[in-house]
C-alpha cells in the first residue's frame, strides 16, 4: 500500500506543478523529496517521470533566466535537482527533448544565468558525463560533450556577471572546475576528438594561477614535444597560436618550454661574469668602516678557527711599519701563503642559469663550503680596502660589546647555512627553474612581466646561437617574417609597458647587438614589417633605431644600391615613422641622404632646408619646381627599375608640397588640386570642404569614405590590408591611394569622428526653423564627441609613453574637441533663445500682468551670458606660438564658423522683434548682442594674421587680414585699427627687400588710411607705428615730431611708444648726445612692463649709466623716476647696481634702489652686501702686506689719491646699508648672520684641498705646454711650496701626515722646483701624487660625515616655525620668474663628499617648507694664496648665468623655431655668501661627460706632449696614434646611453635632445665664446640629455681658436648622419637666425654684461675704457651677425661649420685639455 500510495503522490505532484505553473510551489520540496527516495529503490519508476521533470526544468529555467541578477536561489535548487534526476537518463527523453535539453536549456543556464553555484553544477554535470564508462546511450554524444565545453569556455571568459557573487567565494573557483574538467579531458585517451576542439581551453590552463593545475597542463604540453631547442623554437614561433591567450603576456610559457630543456643530471656551475653574482656577506662586510671590517675579521675566526687568529693579528702588525708607498701600492700580500682563516669564508657565489642553461659541458667550478677563494680574501684584506691605523698610535687592543658580538655570530651562521642551500640547489637545477617559473605565475604585475622581459631577452639570444644553423636559417628566413605579421599577436597591442612581441623583438635585438650585425638583422625581418610592428605594437623607437643603423651601415654604398629593394624599402619605412611621430628634423634629414634625380636633386635639398626653418614661402616654390621637372623628365622606366620607388619620390614631393600650401593658407588651391585628382586624397579633401562649408560636399566625402571602408569600392577587407602591403611590392597609383586612404581612416578614427561632428553642427544650423532637430542633433553630437575621445585616447595608448613630438597632434585634438563641445552648447543656446524671442512676441500681444514676459526675458538674458562666457573662453585659449599655423587655422575657422551662426542668428531675431520691442527699450541690447559676433570674428582673423606675421610669413599675414573686408560689411573701429596696424608692421618687415617705388606707396596707403573714428589712444599708436617707419627711411625730423604727437596725445598704453622712442634716439645717439632724453623714454617705459619685458629695457639703462658724464644727470633722472618703477624689476640687477656702488658710478641712485629692495627683498641684498663687504676687506688687508716702493710725488699720483677714498667710501655705503638692514629685519639678519657663520665651518680638509691644487699644477702645466711654454710656471712652484709649507705645520691635524710630508719632500726638494724647464718627470710626479693623495682620503676619511650637535648648533636646531622667511639658498634670484618661493624647514645632518670639476665638494641637504628636498654643494676654501682668484672667477659665471638669462628671455621664448624643438635654458640655484663660501644647487642626475669617459685620460695628453715636435707638424699623426692606442671604440657615449637608458624610447629621447642642446650651446660658443669644450664644462643632466650651464664663462676675444663647433668621435658616433643633418644643423642655423633677428637688439641688451666682465677681468681699467672695449666687441658681434640675417648665407656658413667639426685637421689641433680623441 505505500508502494501505491507513493506512485499517486509523486505523479500527481508532478503533474500539478507541470500543468498549473508555480502555484504549487510548495509541493516541490515534497515531490523532489520522494523522487530521491524512490530512485533508490525503484530507479525505473523515475524515468517514466523524465517527461515531467523535463517540462518543470523549462520552467524552472524560463523563469530563472528572466529574472537577470535578482534571480531566486529557491529555484536555482530545484533546477540542479532537475538536472540530477536527468543526468543518466538522457536515452529516456525523445529526440525533441534531447534536442532542447542539450541544445536549448544547458546553454541557456550557462549563457544567462547570474548564479554561480547553478554553473559549477552544471561544470560537475559534465564531468560526471566525461568520467562514466558504462553505457554510452545514458549519457551525451561526445559532439554534444564537445559542445557544451565550448559553451562553458565561453562562459569562464566572460564570467564578469558572477562578480558579486565570487566575492563571497574564491575568485578562481570556478575557473579551476572547468580547468579540472579540460585536464580530464586531455589525460583520457578517450577524448582525442575533444582535444582538438579544446585547444584554446587547453592554452587557458597553461595561465592559471593555480601552480598545481597549470603544472600538469604544461606536463601534458611537455611530454607532446621533443625536448630540443629547436623543436621548442618552432612550437612558439610557428606551430602555436597565441591568439588564444588574448592579452596575457605569454613570455612566461615560452620561458617555461625553455627551461624544461635543461639538463637534470648536469649541476649548475659558477658564472664568470662577477657582475651578476649575489652579493655575499664577506662583500657588504668589505664595504663598510675599517672598525666593522677588522672585528668582523678578528670575530669570525674566533667563532670558526680560533687557532689561526695569531697568524692574522701577527701579518696585521707586521706591516704597521710600512711606507707610504706600500700603502698606496701594496702588493706584497699577494705572495702570502695561505692562511687556515683566509680559507674559512666562502664567497657567496650567486647562480646565473641563463649562462649555463643548456651547455653539455661542466664546469670544473662549483658552489662549495670549503672551497678556497685566497685570491678574493685577499683582495678584501688588502690596504685599498682595510685602513690600517697610523703607524704613530698602534692599538693596543680592539673590543665588540657582547650583544654585538651575538649578533654577528648569528650572521656569520645564517651566511654558512646559506652557502649549504645553494650547495644543495647546485645538484637539483629543475628546482631553480620551478621556483622560478611559479614566482613568474603568481601574478600579472608589471614588475612580474619586467622580470620576464628580461629574462627572456637574455635567454633567447643565447638559445639561437646553440641551435643548429640550419634550423637558424629556417627560422630568420621562411618563419619570423609570418610571426611578426600574423593577426593573432593585434590582442596584445594595447598592453603597457610589456607586450610579447615587443619582448620577442628586443630579443633578436639583443642576439644581433652582440655580435654586431645589427645590419643583417633588417633584411631578415624587412623594413616593411619593423615599421609594422614599430606602429601596431608600440616598438616605434626600437624600429626606427634599427632602420637608421642598417641605412648607415649601407651608406658608404648607397649609389650602388639605388636599386637595392631593402634598402629604398628601409628609407621608406623610416620616413613613415618619422613622419607619425612628428620628427620633422631627422624626417628631412633622411630625405637629404635620399638620391633623386641629378636634376633636382639640388631644388629638393633647398626646399626641404626652407621647410626645416618655417620658410615655407621658399620651400613651396622648389618643391613646385621639382614637381614640374619630374613631370616633364618621367620617361617609362626600364625593366631594371623598380616603378614603386618613381612614385614614392613624386609622393614624398607631392605630400611636402601640399603641407607648405597649408601652412601658406592657401586652401582654395588645395580644393582645387583635390577636385582634379582622379584617386584623391579623402582627408585632404575634408580639410578643404569644412572650411568652405560645403557641408553638401563634405556628406558626400564621408559616404565614400564609409564605403571604402566596408569594402565596397575595392575588393579589400581590414584583415586584408596587410597582407596586400606584404605581397604585392609592386602597387599602382590607384591601389597605393586607396590603401593609403584606408590605412590613414584607421589610424585617425577620431579625426573623421570629428569631422562627422562638425558636419553634424553645421548642417543643423542651416535647418533652424526646424525646433525639433535640435534635440536630436545635440544627442548625435554627444555620442559622437565621445566616440572621438574615445578614439583619441586609444591612438594615445599606442604612441610612445614618453610626452614629446608624437603626442603633439592629439593634443591639439583634445583643444578641439573641447571647443566642439562648446559649440554645441552654443548651438543650443541660440535655438533656446530664439525659442524665447518668439514666445516673447506672442506674450506680448496676448498677455496683460507681463509674468511670463518677465521670466522669458531672464532666461534670454541667462543664455546670452552663457554665450559671453564661452566667447571670453575662446579668446584667452590660444594655441602655442610654436604650434603651426595651419592649426591656428583649423581654431580660427572653426570659431570664425560659429561666430557667424551667432551674429546671423542675433541680426535675424533683432530684424524680427524690433518693431516689438521699440517700445520696451530692448533695441540697445539686442545691438550689442549682433556686434559681439561681428567684433569676435574680427578679432580671430587679426589674431591669425597677427600669428602669421610672428612666423615671419608677412605676405600671408596680409591676405589674411585681408578678409576682415570682405567677411564683414561693416568693421568696428577697433578692428579695422588692429588691421592697419599689423598690416604696417607687416610692411615695416618688408621694408629692406621692397624698392623705393614700392615703399613710396606704402607710404600713400598708410597717409590714406581713415583715421576719422579712432580715439586718442589708437591716434598715438598709429603716429607711434608711423614714426618707426619713418625712422627705418632716415626721415629723422618727420620720425621725432611723430613720436612725440604720439607721447601727448594719450596718458595710457605709451609702453611700446617710449620703447620705440628710445631706440630711435639710441641710434642717434653719435650726433645729438641726448642721452637723458634715451634715459627718460626707457624709465617711462619700465612702469607698465612685467619684470621679463622689462630686464631688455633696464639693460640698456645700466649700460646708458657708464656713458653718464661729471653732471650725474642720468642718475638725477634714475632717481625722480625709481619710485614709479616696481621694486622687483630691480632685483635681477643686484648684482650690477651693487658694482656700481662700490665703484662709486652713480652711487646715489643705486643707493636708493638698494633702499627699496631693503624693503621687500631683504635676503638677497644681504648676500650681495656681505659678499662685497668680504671682498674689499680682504683686498685692503692685501694692501697692508703688500711692501711699498718709495716714488717721487708727481700729479699722476695725486690723481690717484681718490682711490682710497672711493673704498672708503664704498665700505661706508655698505656698512650703512647693513644698518638699514639690521633695523627693518633684525630676526631675518641675525638669523642669516649664524647660518653663515656656521656653513663657513664646512669646509674642505686638507686631503681634499691638496688633491684640488694638485689638479690645478697639472692644468697649468698642459695648458702652458699647449701654448708652446716650455717655463714651469711660477705659479705651480708657489703652489708645490705652499703645499710644503702647510705639510711642515706642526698643528695636531698634520700628526698623522707625517709619512705623507716626508715623502712629498722628498719628491718635490729644491732641485726639482728649481729646475725652470717643464719636464716629463715632474709631469709624472705630479700624477703620481694625485693618486696617492686621493687613495689615502678614501682610505681615511669617510664618505658620509655627521655634522656635530656642539659645533654646528644653530644648523641643526634651525626651526622654520621661528624663521620662517629664510628662503632656500639662490631661491631669490629665480625670483622674478618664479610665483613660488622654496623656503628652508630644516638641515639633515649628514654631508656627503662628492668628486666633481677635479675637487671634492662637501654636499649638504636641505628640506623645503613643502617637503622637497634639494641638495646644494658647499664650495668652502680650505686656504687661499695669492695667485687664486676665486671670486673673480665666481663673477664671471655669475655674469654669464645672467647673459643667459637675458638670451632666454629675449630670444628664445619668443622664436617659434626654438620653441618647436624645446629648448630652454634651466639654471641651478646659487647663493655666494662670502668671497670663499658658495652654494651651488647640486642635481644627482648630472654627469660630467669626462665620467662616462673615464679611462686613460691623462694618459693620453701625456702621450700627446711625448709625441709633439717644436714645430706642431705631426699633430694628425699624434691625433691618430693615441686614438688608435688608448681610444679606438668610437661608441662608449653610445654604449654609456645604452646603459643607461634600457628602453629604445629612453636612448632615442636622451640623444635626440643631447644633440639640440650640444647644437645650442656650440652656437653661443661660436658667438660668444664659452669656452665649453674643457673637460669640465659639459655636464650632462642624464634624466633629460641637456646640457647645465652653470660653468660657463664669456671671452671678450672673439678671435680665438676655440671658437668652431667640435664633434669628437665618440659625439659623431653618437648622433649619427641623421642627427648631424637633422637637429644639429636645424637648431645652429635657427639659433643663428634667431639671434640675427633686427627686432631682437641682442648687441643692446648684452653690452651691460661685456662690461661688466671687463670691469671683473681688468679692474685697472676706467669706466670710459670699458665703454670702448664694449664697444669695439658689439661692433665684431654686429659684424658676425650680420652674416647670418640671410638664410643662403647661414646655411653656408652653418653646412661648412659642420662639416669642420669633425675635420681631424682641426680636432688635432684643439687643445688636449678637451679629448679631441674622445
Amino acid at each position: 500500500m505505500f508502494d501505491r500510495f507513493a506512485r499517486t503522490t509523486i505523479g500527481a505532484s508532478a503533474t500539478n506543478t507541470s500543468t498549473s505553473g508555480f502555484g504549487s510551489i510548495h509541493t516541490l520540496p515534497v515531490a523532489f523529496g520522494y523522487l530521491k527516495i524512490i530512485e533508490k529503490h525503484q530507479p525505473k519508476y523515475v524515468d517514466k517521470l523524465t517527461p515531467y521533470i523535463t517540462k518543470l526544468l523549462q520552467k524552472l529555467i524560463k523563469d530563472h533566466t528572466s529574472a537577470g541578477a535578482d534571480y531566486n536561489s529557491a529555484f536555482t535548487e530545484y533546477i540542479v535537482e532537475c538536472l540530477t534526476l536527468l543526468k543518466y537518463r538522457i536515452a529516456q527523453l525523445t529526440n525533441d527533448l534531447r534536442k532542447q535539453f542539450m541544445n536549448n536549456f544547458l546553454p541557456c543556464l550557462i549563457e544567462k544565468s547570474h548564479d554561480i553555484n547553478l554553473v559549477r553544477a552544471i561544470i560537475r554535470l559534465v564531468y560526471d558525463w566525461l568520467k562514466w564508462r558504462g553505457d554510452v546511450q545514458l549519457v551525451p554524444s561526445i559532439k554534444e560533450k564537445s559542445q557544451l565545453l565550448l559553451r562553458l569556455l565561453q562562459c569562464i571568459d566572460k564570467s564578469g556577471r558572477f562578480q558579486q557573487h565570487q566575492q563571497q567565494a574564491n575568485d578562481n573557483d570556478l575557473t579551476n572546475s572547468f580547468l579540472e574538467l579540460i585536464l580530464h579531458v586531455y589525460q583520457e585517451s578517450n577524448y582525442r576528438e575533444l582535444c582538438i576542439k579544446l585547444e584554446a581551453a587547453f592554452i587557458l590552463g597553461l595561465k592559471s594561477t593555480n601552480q598545481q593545475l597549470r603544472k600538469q597542463f604544461f606536463l601534458i604540453l611537455d611530454k607532446n614535444l621533443r625536448k630540443t631547442l629547436h623543436d621548442r623554437l618552432l612550437f612558439i614561433f610557428l606551430s602555436q597560436n597565441w591568439e588564444y591567450l588574448g592579452q596575457h603576456y605569454w613570455i612566461k610559457q615560452c620561458l617555461e618550454l625553455f627551461y624544461t630543456c635543461v639538463s637534470s643530471i648536469i649541476p649548475l656551475s659558477c658564472v664568470d661574469d662577477r657582475i651578476s653574482v649575489l652579493p655575499s656577506l664577506t662583500a657588504e662586510v668589505k664595504s663598510a668602516e675599517f672598525y666593522d671590517r677588522y672585528d668582523f675579521l678578528i670575530d669570525y675566526v674566533k667563532t670558526n678557527n680560533p687557532s689561526s687568529l695569531e697568524s692574522v693579528t701577527t701579518k696585521v702588525e707586521s706591516n704597521l711599519e710600512t711606507s707610504v708607498k706600500m700603502e698606496v701600492n701594496d702588493e706584497a700580500t699577494a705572495t702570502t701563503t695561505q692562511n687556515p682563516a683566509y680559507s674559512i669564508i666562502s664567497n657567496a657565489l650567486g647562480v646565473t642559469a641563463m649562462s649555463t642553461l643548456v651547455t653539455k659541458k661542466q664546469r670544473t667550478s662549483s658552489i662549495s663550503v670549503n672551497e678556497p677563494k685566497v685570491k678574493h680574501f685577499k683582495r678584501m684584506l688588502s690596504s685599498e680596502n682595510i685602513r690600517r691605523f697610523p703607524s704613530e698610535k698602534p692599538p693596543n687592543s680592539v673590543t665588540r660589546e657582547p650583544a654585538n658580538r651575538i649578533q654577528l655570530a648569528e650572521l656569520i651562521n645564517s651566511e654558512l647555512n646559506f652557502l649549504k642551500i645553494l650547495t644543495s640547489i647546485q645538484s637539483k637545477p629543475n628546482d631553480l627553474f620551478d621556483s622560478i617559473i611559479q614566482f613568474l605565475h603568481t601574478n600579472n604585475s608589471v614588475l612580474i612581466d619586467k622580470l620576464t622581459h628580461h629574462l627572456f631577452v637574455d635567454l633567447l639570444p643565447k638559445i639561437l646561437r646553440l641551435v643548429p644553423e640550419k634550423y637558424r636559417i629556417i627560422l630568420f628566413q621562411q618563419i619570423v617574417q609570418p610571426f611578426f605579421v600574423s593577426g593573432t599577436h593585434l590582442q596584445q597591442r594595447d598592453l603597457y609597458p610589456y607586450s610579447s612581441l615587443n619582448t620577442i623583438l628586443e630579443a633578436f635585438y639583443a642576439m644581433f647587438k652582440t655580435s654586431d650585425s645589427i645590419s643583417e638583422f633588417v633584411p631578415i625581418i624587412r623594413p616593411i614589417i619593423l615599421k609594422y610592428i614599430g606602429k601596431t605594437h608600440n616598438t616605434w623607437h626600437r624600429s626606427i633605431l634599427l632602420l637608421e643603423q642598417y641605412i648607415i651601415d649601407q651608406y658608404p654604398n648607397h649609389e650602388s644600391l639605388s636599386n637595392d629593394e631593402t634598402y629604398q624599402e628601409s628609407f621608406n619605412s623610416l620616413f613613415e615613422l618619422y613622419e607619425h611621430l612628428n620628427e620633422d628634423d631627422y624626417n628631412i634629414s633622411l630625405w637629404l641622404h635620399r638620391q633623386f634625380s641629378p636634376n633636382i636633386n639640388s631644388l629638393i635639398s633647398n626646399a626641404l632646408q626652407y621647410e626645416q626653418l618655417g620658410l615655407f614661402q621658399q620651400a613651396l616654390e622648389y618643391y613646385t619646381q621639382s614637381i614640374k621637372l619630374l613631370e616633364t623628365e618621367s620617361t617609362p622606366s626600364s625593366g631594371t627599375t623598380n616603378p614603386f620607388f618613381e612614385l614614392d619620390e613624386y609622393s614624398f614631393l607631392e605630400q611636402h608640397w601640399i603641407k607648405c600650401t597649408k601652412e601658406l593658407n592657401q586652401w582654395d588651391t588645395l580644393l582645387s588640386y583635390c577636385k582634379q585628382q582622379s584617386n584623391r586624397d579623402h582627408l585632404l579633401y575634408l580639410d578643404c570642404t569644412w572650411r568652405s562649408s560645403n557641408w553638401a560636399l563634405m556628406k558626400e566625402t564621408l559616404g565614400q569614405l564609409d564605403a571604402m571602408c566596408n569594402g565596397t569600392n575595392m575588393n579589400l577587407t581590414n584583415s586584408s590590408i596587410q597582407t596586400f602591403q606584404f605581397l604585392n611590392q609592386n602597387p599602382t597609383l590607384a591601389q597605393s591611394t586607396i590603401i593609403s586612404n584606408i590605412l590613414t581612416i584607421k589610424d585617425f578614427q577620431w579625426k573623421f569622428a570629428l569631422y562627422r561632428c562638425y558636419l553634424t553642427l553645421c548642417s543643423t544650423i542651416t535647418n533652424t526653423d526646424d525646433p525639433t532637430i535640435y534635440q536630436t542633433t545635440m544627442n548625435i553630437t554627444e555620442r559622437l564627441i565621445d566616440y572621438c575621445s574615445l578614439n583619441a585616447l586609444k591612438e594615445w595608448k599606442h604612441l610612445p609613453n614618453y610626452i614629446s613630438n608624437s603626442h603633439l597632434n592629439l593634443l591639439q585634438a583634445s583643444q578641439r574637441i573641447i571647443e566642439l563641445q562648446e559649440s554645441a552648447q552654443i548651438l543650443l543656446n541660440i535655438q533656446t533663445n530664439s525659442s524665447n524671442n518668439n514666445t516673447s512676441t506672442s506674450i506680448i500681444s496676448t498677455t496683460t500682468n507681463g509674468n511670463t514676459s518677465t521670466t522669458t526675458n531672464i532666461r534670454q538674458t541667462t543664455n546670452i551670458h552663457e554665450l559671453k562666457t564661452i566667447v571670453k573662453t575662446w579668446k584667452s585659449r590660444l594655441p602655442l606660438i610654436n604650434d603651426s599655423l595651419s592649426f591656428w587655422n583649423d581654431i580660427f575657422t572653426w570659431r570664425e564658423l560659429q561666430y557667424s551662426t551667432i551674429s546671423s542668428q542675433f541680426d535675424k531675431d533683432f530684424n524680427g522683434t524690433n518693431g516689438s520691442l521699440a517700445n520696451n527699450g530692448g533695441n540697445n541690447v539686442n545691438t550689442g548682442q549682433v556686434l559681439l559676433g561681428i567684433h569676435a570674428i574680427a578679432q580671430s582673423i587679426t589674431q591669425l594674421g597677427k600669428i602669421a606675421r610672428k612666423h615671419h610669413m608677412p605676405n600671408i599675414c596680409m591676405e589674411i587680414l585681408s578678409r576682415i573686408g570682405t567677411v564683414i560689411p561693416s568693421v568696428p573701429v577697433v578692428d579695422s585699427f588692429q588691421k592697419i596696424k599689423q598690416i604696417i608692421k607687416c610692411y615695416l618687415i618688408l621694408l629692406p627687400t621692397l624698392s623705393r617705388s614700392e615703399v613710396q606707396d606704402i607710404f600713400d596707403l598708410i597717409e590714406q588710411a581713415n583715421t576719422k573714428y579712432f580715439n586718442k589712444d589708437m591716434m598715438s599708436e598709429f603716429y607711434c607705428l608711423k614714426a618707426v617707419a619713418y625712422s627705418k627711411l632716415d626721415l629723422n625730423e618727420e620720425a621725432h615730431k611723430l613720436f612725440s604727437c604720439s607721447a601727448q596725445l594719450s596718458d595710457s598704453n605709451l609702453t611700446r611708444t617710449w620703447i620705440n622712442w628710445g631706440d630711435f634716439l639710441l641710434k642717434q645717439t653719435s650726433n645729438l648726445h641726448d642721452d637723458e632724453s634715451i634715459m627718460v623714454c626707457y624709465l617711462n617705459a619700465c612702469k607698465d612692463l612685467n619684470e621679463t619685458k622689462a630686464r631688455s629695457v633696464l639693460s640698456k639703462i645700466f649700460y646708458l649709466l657708464a656713458r653718464e658724464n661729471e653732471n650725474a644727470k642720468l642718475s638725477t633722472c634714475i632717481e625722480r623716476y625709481s619710485s614709479l618703477i616696481p621694486v622687483q624689476h630691480w632685483l635681477f640687477w643686484l648684482p650690477q647696481i651693487l658694482n656700481k656702488l662700490i665703484r662709486n658710478e652713480s652711487s646715489q641712485c643705486m643707493f636708493a634702489i638698494l633702499n627699496e629692495l631693503i624693503r621687500l627683498y631683504p635676503q638677497a641684498v644681504y648676500t650681495q652686501i656681505k659678499k662685497h663687504s668680504r671682498k674689499l676687506i680682504e683686498n685692503a688687508q692685501e694692501e697692508r702686506l703688500a711692501p711699498l716702493t718709495p716714488t717721487t710725488p708727481t700729479i699722476e699720483n695725486t690723481l690717484n689719491l681718490p682711490t682710497i677714498s672711493r673704498r672708503q667710501q664704498a665700505m661706508s655705503d655698505l656698512k650703512h646699508l647693513e644698518q638699514i638692514l639690521l633695523e627693518q629685519h633684525p630676526t631675518v639678519v641675525r638669523t642669516l648672520d649664524i647660518l653663515v657663520e656656521q656653513l663657513n665651518m664646512i669646509n674642505e680638509s686638507f686631503l681634499e684641498y691638496m688633491i684640488r691644487r694638485l689638479y690645478e699644477c697639472q692644468r697649468r702645466i698642459y695648458q702652458d705646454l699647449f701654448e708652446n711654454k716650455k717655463i714651469l710656471s711660477n705659479d705651480v712652484k708657489l703652489i708645490i711650496q705652499h703645499l710644503k709649507d702647510l705639510l711642515n705645520n706642526d698643528e695636531k691635524e698634520f700628526d698623522h701626515l707625517k709619512q705623507l710630508k716626508i715623502q712629498f719632500w722628498n719628491d718635490f726638494n729644491e732641485s726639482v722646483l728649481n729646475n725652470d724647464v717643464i719636464c716629463r718627470s715632474f709631469i709624472l710626479l705630479i700624477s703620481k701624487w694625485i693618486g696617492l693623495v686621493e687613495r689615502r682620503l678614501e682610505q681615511t676619511e669617510e664618505r658620509t660625515k655627521y655634522l656635530c650637535q656642539t659645533k654646528y648648533l644653530h644648523l641643526l636646531s634651525f626651526n622654520s616655525q621661528i624663521t620662517n622667511d629664510i628662503n632656500m639658498p639662490g631661491e631669490l634670484w629665480h625670483a622674478p620668474e618664479a610665483n613660488f618661493f622654496f623656503r628652508i624647514n630644516k638641515f639633515f645632518p649628514t654631508i656627503e663628499r662628492v668628486y666633481k670639476q677635479e675637487r671634492y665638494f662637501n654636499r649638504l641637504t636641505i628640506r623645503a617648507h613643502n617637503g622637497k628636498i634639494m641638495y646644494y654643494l658647499v664650495s668652502n676654501n680650505y686656504q687661499s694664496i695669492p695667485i687664486d682668484k676665486f671670486e673673480s672667477q665666481w663673477e664671471l659665471e655669475e655674469n654669464t648665468l645672467q647673459f643667459l638669462k637675458m638670451i632666454n628671455n629675449v630670444c628664445i621664448r619668443k622664436e617659434k623655431e626654438l620653441l618647436k624643438r624645446h629648448l630652454q635654458i634651466f639654471f641651478p640655484h646659487l647663493c655666494t655668501y662670502l668671497s670663499s663660501l658658495r652654494l651651488i644647487e647640486d642635481n644627482r642626475s648630472v654627469i660630467n661627460l669626462i665620467d662616462i669617459y673615464n679611462d686613460k685620460l691623462m694618459v693620453s695628453i701625456k702621450k700627446h706632449y711625448e709625441l709633439i715636435d717644436d714645430n706642431n707638424e705631426n699633430l694628425v699623426e699624434i691625433f691618430q696614434s693615441i686614438q688608435n692606442e688608448y681610444f679606438p671604440n668610437k661608441r662608449l657615449l653610445h654604449q654609456w646611453t645604452l646603459n643607461e637608458y634600457s628602453t629604445a624610447t629612453g636612448y632615442f629621447a636622451f640623444r635626440k635632445i643631447f644633440t639640440i642642446s650640444l647644437a645650442f650651446y656650440s652656437t653661443l660658443n661660436y658667438f660668444f665664446g664659452f669656452n665649453m669644450y674643457a673637460n669640465n664644462q659639459l655636464n650632462i643632466q642624464r634624466s633629460i640629455g641637456s646640457i647645465n650651464p652653470l660653468y660657463l664663462k664669456l671671452e671678450d676675444d672673439l678671435n680665438r681658436k676655440d671658437g668652431n663647433l667640435y664633434l669628437t668621435p665618440n659625439i659623431n658616433a653618437f648622433i649619427n648622419q641623421f642627427g648631424k643633418m637633422g637637429p644639429l644643423t636645424a637648431t645652429i642655423t635657427a639659433t643663428l637666425m634667431s639671434l640675427a633677428q633686427p627686432k631682437y637688439q641682442i648687441i643692446e641688451y648684452l653690452k651691460i654684461f661685456y662690461k661688466e666682465d671687463i670691469h671683473i677681468k681688468h679692474p685697472e681699467l676706467t669706466q670710459k675704457e670699458c665703454v670702448q672695449l664694449v664697444e669695439n666687441l658689439a661692433s665684431q658681434l654686429e659684424t658676425k651677425l650680420n652674416e647670418f640675417t640671410d638664410f643662403n648665407a647661414s646655411r653656408k656658413v652653418v653646412s661648412q661649420l659642420i662639416k669642420n667639426s669633425t675635420d681631424i685637421n682641426q680636432l688635432a689641433r684643439v687643445n688636449p685639455l678637451y679629448y679631441p680623441w674622445l
